[in-house]
């Protein structure tokens, strides 16, 4: 048997064990959110609005004021959350595979070690966003001059988290960090180093700089959440190894010279 092909099996079903243990920690804090979370959660989300408020970072409230100044931005917003998220993710991989697969694994294991550790902090400290403050679901606070609404719930109803059929599979207080800005931080990274000219490595890097706007706009995470997204991109890519980063770097100084 071809050993290269044979370790290739080995690492696909180790990403395999890895992806269910990482669903299965975050099935556990879906279970968890129907107990004792709720309260929990309102808690620590407290805690992070006044923090930033304490240090003059509440900007969530300005954001998404603007967006719904006009139809056409917070539809453009809810679509950009929705929609360009997975396609982004799906995209990167397929492209990684096809243009740089001697690198997908560096890459991947980055990707798998950051949603396992949020899989985590989502159990250990969940939040509830600010979407749900203000929202008078079994989920929500329903806090009615809370400065932030759920706007896809609000425009884009057949996407909205509130559908019955989500219940079973969404966590709703799974906040911080926040997986759009971390994940479109992975996306735009993994374009960034096999792109050759500069124009094109600067839409890649504004990709998680908007992704960062889209979730302050749609009240899906606080300023915070965003920060922690990508913090813990760039810890997992440090997690991956020095050897790793290195090698990625110096292929990037090839490219350039």
């Amino acid at each position: 048997m071809d050993t290269k092909n044979t370790s290739a099996w080995v690492k696909f079903g180790l990403y395999l064990l890895y992806a269910v243990i990482t669903f299965s920690i975050y099935k556990i804090g879906v279970t968890f959110q129907f107990l004792v979370t709720k309260h929990i959660a309102l808690q620590n989300s407290l805690n992070i609005i006044h923090f930033e408020k304490h240090w003059h970072l509440f900007i969530e409230p300005i954001i998404q004021n603007w967006s719904l100044s006009s139809k056409p931005i917070i539809h453009f917003f809810d679509f950009f959350y929705n929609a360009i998220y997975p396609l982004g993710l799906f995209s990167a991989l397929i492209y990684l595979w096809i243009i740089d697969r001697k690198n997908f694994s560096k890459h991947s294991d980055a990707l798998l070690f950051m949603l396992f550790a949020s899989a985590c902090i989502y159990y250990l400290y969940p939040v509830m966003p600010p979407r749900l403050m203000a929202d008078c679901s079994q989920w929500g606070m329903c806090m009615k001059h809370f400065p932030i609404i759920d706007t896809i719930a609000t425009n884009s109803k057949p996407n909205s988290f509130r559908l019955d059929s989500l219940t079973a599979v969404a966590n709703y207080y799974a906040a911080m960090p926040s997986m759009h800005v971390g994940v479109s931080s992975f996306v735009a990274y993994s374009f960034y180093h096999n792109l050759r000219t500069r124009l094109l490595k600067i839409i890649a890097l504004l990709y998680p700089l908007f992704m960062f706007i889209t979730v302050l706009a749609t009240g899906n995470h606080y300023f915070l959440d965003t920060l922690a997204g990508f913090a813990i991109y760039f810890i997992a890519l440090v997690a991956v190894g020095p050897k790793n980063a290195d090698q990625i770097i110096n292929k990037n100084k090839v490219q350039s010279t």
